[in-house]
């Protein structure tokens, strides 16, 4: 009865996809990611230490989308920080180092777009992403979940054009510079980092 149910799912899902209309289209534009808080703490010996990471880049995007998942591409320069606090009697230190790099960032996202009048779509988004660093940094290269919304408006003169925007939430996992970090002071937390990606661009129907 189980197999019987599971194939009829199959097969409703293969029969959907085969009559559903994908509109296809490509485009880009600037994007913004930011992320930030994300911290291990632990102890050695008598003294408590704070590791702690930081993230900002900003620069350019392209895409691909056909109506119900979009695949996306960014690229840009890339700001980081990394801090250390320690504490302990006698000690009260508080070390930061900062890197720049070059940043691209790999997403996959699906989405359900819902029409709001004759010039609008609005849908929610949710999906994967994958970070990467250059430049000697790839050990801060991570893999994340991102989930948020976006909006389309249709420009009634150029059928063919619209604009998008994005607002996203990001959770990356920890990197593997992260869970060194945390295991070198014996870290309580291996916290990933935790921020927020805004996108804006135009696209093109085909």
């Amino acid at each position: 009865m189980k197999k019987r149910i599971g194939l009829l799912v199959v097969f409703a899902l293969v029969a959907a996809l085969s009559f559903a209309q994908f509109e296809l289209s490509a485009g880009g534009g600037l994007m913004f990611d930011i992320s930030l808080n994300n911290e291990a703490k632990g102890t050695v010996g008598s003294t408590d230490l704070t590791y702690g990471h930081t993230f900002i880049a900003f620069g350019g995007f392209i895409f691909f989308d056909a109506t119900y998942a979009e695949a996306a591409l960014s690229f840009g320069p890339a700001y980081g920080g990394t801090y250390y606090q320690m504490r302990s009697p006698g000690l009260d230190e508080d070390v930061e180092d900062i890197y720049t790099t070059f940043a691209m960032n790999f997403s996959l996202l699906g989405k359900f777009p819902f029409k709001l009048g004759s010039s609008f779509k609005l849908f929610p988004l949710v999906g994967f992403s994958y970070n990467m660093n250059f430049k000697d940094f790839s050990q801060l290269n991570q893999l994340g979940l991102l989930f948020g919304a976006g909006m389309d408006y249709n420009f009634q003169k150029w059928e063919k054009l619209y604009l998008r925007a994005e607002l996203l939430y990001s959770i990356r996992f920890p990197s593997n510079f992260q869970k060194d970090m945390a295991d070198l002071i014996d870290g309580s937390a291996k916290m990933g980092m935790l921020g927020a990606v805004v996108k804006v661009g135009v696209g093109y129907k085909f």
